[in-house]
Formats: structure tokens, C-alpha cells, sequence
């Protein structure tokens, strides 16, 4: 709010900067080290916090898969060493490749969520009665 942002280019900021922490960070400390910063914040500003934690989880969510910390990526990498991959020696860079399209689509989301808020808030609107 001192930056004389509105809740849209705020949301939009705050999604920028979760991708840029989720590449180093894990996503449980990504999310208890920043909430109680953001969420006074959210707050004035009247964001819905259901919509804001809905995109906290798909942002954490790929978080996971982003290259070149995402923690399921070095998963996906043992996994194939172990179970042992067709075609010779796989790097890393095999699996961020191989990611590519998924975390892409999770982008796609993650804009759908931001443009379309009753994506997210239409089940819990529907459950409240309103």
C-alpha cells in the first residue's frame, strides 16, 4: 500500500516474487518465513485471503518443479538414476527439460487464478451461501 500499488498489480507482484523465492526456497519455509509479512497487508488492501491462499499453493506447488532448486526435480533425477534410464547417462538438465511443459502449464494456472478469482473462490462462496 506505501507503494501505492492496488490489489491487482499487488497480487501480481507478490506472484512474481514467490516464483523468484520458490527457486531457492523450500516451499514450507517459503510460506511460514513470508505469511505473517503479507498478511497484514492483504488484509488492508481487502484481498480475499481464500483467493490469495489458493494462489500461496499452486505458487508453492511450483515452487516444487522450477528450476534449478525445485526439490522434486532432484527426486525425479534419483529416481531415474536408480531405476536406471533408457538411452544412456541423464543429466539434471535432461529433467529440467522435461519439466518444462508442466511448469508452463502451471503458469497458464496460476494467470487463470489471478485473471478469474471465482476459479478459486467459487466452491467456498457456494459453500458459504452466498
Amino acid at each position: 500500500a506505501a507503494w501505492g500499488l492496488g490489489p491487482t498489480a499487488t497480487i501480481l507482484l507478490l506472484v512474481v516474487f514467490y516464483l523468484i523465492l520458490g527457486t531457492f526456497m523450500d516451499g514450507f519455509a517459503m510460506m511460514v518465513t513470508t505469511i505473517p509479512v503479507i498478511l497484514p497487508v492483504l488484509k488492508t488492501m481487502s484481498i480475499d485471503l481464500v483467493w490469495f491462499g489458493v494462489i500461496a499453493v499452486i505458487l508453492t506447488e511450483a515452487a516444487l518443479i522450477s528450476p534449478p532448486e525445485g526439490l522434486n526435480l532432484y527426486v525425479i533425477h534419483g529416481l531415474r538414476e536408480k531405476l536406471g534410464s533408457e538411452g544412456g547417462q541423464r543429466t539434471i538438465m535432461d529433467v529440467y527439460v522435461g519439466v518444462l511443459p508442466f511448469f508452463l502449464m502451471m503458469l497458464v494456472g496460476i494467470a487463470l487464478v489471478v485473471a478469474f478469482p471465482q476459479i478459486a473462490l467459487w466452491l467456498p462462496t457456494t459453500m458459504k451461501g452466498k
